[in-house]
């Protein structure tokens, strides 16, 4: 959820600017973590 916050909170800075980007980077650990990485994921 936190990657929605920060994309609202950057918005409107990017459209008075008139352009900007949000480049989500994750990891398919993140989404379906491997048994034994549940702590690190």
């Amino acid at each position: 959820m936190s990657g929605v916050r920060l994309s609202r909170a950057l918005l409107p800075a990017m459209q008075a600017a008139g352009w900007g980007r949000i480049v989500f980077i994750n990891s398919e650990s993140g989404v379906n973590p491997p048994p034994k990485w549940c702590i690190t994921a």
